[in-house]
Parts: structure tokens; sequence; C-alpha cells
């Protein structure tokens, strides 16, 4: 076996992390496979890299879906691109893979993604089962779109058949733009906004950006949507070059007088990138704000609460909005749970992003004093603006910084009870006693966490052992393993899987350690 071969006819095993596919070639080796697996799917592979234990395959051709998968449930008709019995299929974007599989199979497949994921957990812990988006479609508030060129063949041979394309990058080709017509993982407003604004683009004089060449302007777009209060936010990310082209006014001009843009795009906003990462910004981007505030606020219903919050252009937001509700509203309900009469004085609140977490649990009454950390130093001013929104401003205090690098513990060596937790970013400093901490919550990125943060944590169990962990993972894998790390001190009685992204393999969960 080598790279490029074809294998024919296999039939895929099961369906692990991240959505990849397992099977085993007849002579037992195993296939990871990459595209649009779902078990018992019969399908041609190609070897893309060949190690000695296993293949790395990406699906060349589907013959057939197990008869329970049903062509009736796909909704898109970029679904898949080279599924013959797909008469109305376009070009596939390779967003969301799992429409052919009804819901609750899909709920099935990710219950069952979550305990492979804990099968070398040194005991058994029962996975409830998934809790299920409240929307299935249209469930997504923020989208980003790519601007790229049409390119058929290479070198003298090479025909640009559009110089002005923007939709997606289409799966493991990046130079390449899938050229589709809408997203049904968003809503129809939003996709009414995109069409808006492209035809406006592609009549503007303004080229695409060319990444191997650096020329040209149009780079990124982005919409971001607040779902309950409906206000819309709409971002063009663009290059200096920009500058230079007469269009660059006429651009500008062309949406301040646009009357449907007014009535539907709450505020615009134009960054100047020119940094070579293929993202909307970098840290040295420029913000101009064409109109309004360059903000947009959103109302999350969590227990029975009200919280507003604001999201800037770049700040994290959980992507679907009802889904954030309920996993909000669940992470409480079961670390009340856990907590039961404990006095819960002091809540750390780890990755806390702009503070969603950490106040939603404060507004509901768990907690007297909120600490939250995050890296990133304008999500902490956001998390400072939205307590102050909140009317949560006694006794939170919010720090810029890597968790592990601003944490650490002052252990006093007359009564163990009065040891300290330390917070300090640079520009001010919080202590507690950590007999007063009785809850810390924990959302990482998929990496999971830090390993001198387990270690803190693990340390902190020893001063105060009726402290519990309220864990939200994005990634059952790693979750799996920071709780193998933590075992020696903190056991937990389940875990809470909740539905992320309906039609991928997305899978957030929760967990209580105590």
């Amino acid at each position: 076996m080598k790279k490029n071969d074809i294998i024919e006819n296999v039939t895929i095993d099961k369906v692990g992390y991240e959505g990849i596919g397992l099977a085993k070639f007849h002579d037992g080796k195993k296939l990871i496979i990459k595209g649009w697996a779902l078990p018992g799917m019969l399908c041609d592979l190609r070897v893309v890299k060949n190690y000695k234990d296993y293949a790395q395959c990406h699906i060349l051709h589907i013959h057939k879906f197990p008869s329970d998968y049903k062509l009736s449930n796909i909704k898109c008709p970029h679904y898949i691109y080279n599924q013959t019995q797909i008469t109305e299929c376009k070009s596939g974007c390779g967003g969301c893979k799992w429409q052919i599989a009804g819901y609750d199979q899909q709920l099935d497949l990710k219950h069952q993604i979550v305990a492979d994921s804990f099968r070398h957990y040194p005991h058994e812990i029962p996975i409830r089962p998934v809790l299920p988006s409240p929307e299935i479609w249209g469930y997504r508030n923020k989208i980003e779109y790519s601007f790229g060129k049409f390119i058929k063949g290479r070198g003298e041979e090479k025909e640009i058949l559009s110089d002005r394309s923007l939709w997606f990058h289409r799966q493991w080709m990046f130079g390449k733009i899938v050229d589709i017509d809408q997203c049904f993982l968003v809503d129809m407003k939003v996709n009414k906004i995109f069409n808006h604004i492209n035809d406006i683009l592609k009549n503007s004089g303004v080229p695409v950006y060319d990444q191997m060449m650096h020329t040209g302007a149009l780079r990124h777009l982005m919409v971001r949507q607040a779902k309950n209060t409906n206000q819309m936010m709409v971002i063009l990310s663009v290059h200096s070059n920009c500058h230079n082209y007469d269009g660059r006014v006429g651009i500008i001009d062309s949406f301040k007088e646009d009357k449907f843009m007014k009535e539907n795009v709450s505020t615009f906003i134009l960054i100047t990138n020119d940094g070579l990462a293929d993202t909307v910004a970098t840290r040295e981007s420029t913000f101009e704000i064409i109109w309004w505030e360059g903000k947009i606020n959103e109302t999350l219903r969590i227990s029975d609460y009200d919280l507003q919050f604001d999201i800037s252009p770049l700040s994290f937001f959980q992507t679907n909005t009802k889904w954030a509700e309920l996993l909000y509203t669940t992470a409480i309900e079961l670390s009340r749970e856990a907590l039961k009469n404990d006095t819960t004085n002091t809540i750390l609140d780890l990755y806390c992003g702009t503070g969603t977490i950490g106040l939603s649990f404060l507004k509901s009454g768990i907690g007297k004093e909120l600490i939250g950390i995050e890296e990133v130093a304008s999500a902490i001013a956001d998390a400072k603006k939205n307590a102050h929104a909140n009317r949560i401003t006694t006794g939170t205090h919010f720090f810029a910084g890597r968790a592990e690098k601003v944490l650490q513990i002052n252990k006093s060596e007359k009564n163990i009870q009065s040891s300290e937790f330390v917070v300090q970013d640079g520009v001010e400093t919080f202590s507690g006693v950590i007999s007063d901490l009785q809850l810390v919550i924990v959302d990482p990125p998929r990496s999971g966490l830090h390993e001198d943060v387990v270690n803190f944590l693990l340390e902190l169990k020893t001063y105060n052992p009726s402290l519990k962990i309220c864990y939200i993972s994005c990634n059952p894998v790693t979750l799996a393993r920071d709780m193998n790390l933590l075992n020696t001190s903190y056991k937990a009685d389940y875990i809470q899987p909740v539905d992320m992204f309906p039609h991928t393999h997305h899978i957030e969960n929760i967990v209580v350690l105590y």
C-alpha cells in the first residue's frame, strides 16, 4: 500500500472523534478515513498517507449508504459532490456531513463517540443520553465566508474561471472556494444579507485578494446574528491594497446608501488585515466602524433569568444561541445538585471568555464572588462590561492571562484552612481563602487543560476536600484525559453530552467532579 493507491469497496465499521471513519483492509491494517464517513457506508478510498500500523485515507466515491440512512433527510444540495444518486447535487462544501442520518441517529452516533473516548478510563462511568439541540436548522449565529478564485489546471494551462467568488473553502483544497447558493445552518435572513452584499461587491471593481501574490483586496466576510434581539453585524475584511483602488470609496458609499443594508444590518465594520494567515483579523489589524456602535447585544434566558451580553466583532460567543441557553442552564442545575447544601462563597471561572458562564452562575444564586481568568484581553474587557450590563458588579473580578501563569497558592504554615489562592495579571491582584472556594468552572479549548492547571486543581483539593469542578468540554478525548489525570482526587457520577452542532460530529459534554 502506498500514497494515492485506490482501495475499492470498503465498508466503514464505526465513526470516532472528529467524524473519523474506521475500517480495516483485508490484511487487517487499520484505515483512518476522512470525509463523509458514516457506519455501514460502502465506498472507495484514496490513500493519503501510509504508516506502519494504519493508513490515512480520503473518500473517493460512495457506492451506497445503509438502508436506514435516507436520501430524503438531505436538505442541502451541496451535501455531497460525488454521490451520483443525488441528481441535483452541486459541489460539496464538506460542512454538515451527517445530514443523511436522521437526528435521532446522529444523537446515537455522538453518544457512541463519547463512550469510545472513555473506553480506557480507569473505571466505568455512565454516559447519559445526549441532550438534543433545540434547533437543528438555522441554529448558527455566526458564519464566515472567504473570497477566492476558481482555478482550473496548473502552470501554463491554468485558467481562472472566476476572479470573484465568495463562499466556503472546499474540503482539503485550501485555494478553492465552493460556489454554493445558501447555507441551511444559518437563518434565511443571513443568507439574504450575504447574497445582497455579494451582489454589491461583484460590481465594485475591487479584486479578490491573492494569498500567493499578495495582490488584490477582498479577503473575508463575516455575519453575526443576535438571535433573540434580531440584531445583525456585518464584518468585511480587506487588505490595505483596497485603499489603492477607486472602488473602495464606492464600496463604503454603496453600503451607507443602501436601503436594504440599513434596514437589515445593525452595525457594519471594515477590518484592514495585512496578515499572512487566512483569518478575518490579526492583532495588528485595524477596525473602522462604518455605522452604529460596532457591536450587537444578545439576551440569553438562563435558569429563568434574562442576561444581556455585548458581542464585539471578534469576541467569543457560543455559536448556537438556543444551545448556549440549554448548556448553561444544564451546567447550573448539575452544579447545584452536586453542591447540595454547601455554602458557595467564591467561584473560580477558568477560560471565562466574556464571562457568560460565571455571570450566569452568579445570577442564578450560586456563589457570591466570581473570579474569571481569560487569555484574550479584549474578552476580559467585554466580561467587565457584561457584569455592569447585568448589574453584577459587586464581587466580580476578571483577569487577563493564561490560567497556568496567573494562578498560585500561598500555603499557610499555621492553619491549612486559611491558605490562599492568588490571581495576579500585572494590573491587579486578588487573594481568596481556599476554604471559601467551593466551585471551579473550566471551559477549556479543544486541547483541554494545561498540565499546570491540572496540578493546581489537584493541589486545591488537598486544602479543600469539598471543592467541586464543573467541566464543560468541546472535546471528549481531552476531557477523558484530564479526568484521568484528576482521578486521584476527584470522581464523577456521569457524563452529560449536549448536542452543539446538528449534522456534524461536534459534541459538548458537562461533568461535575467532586
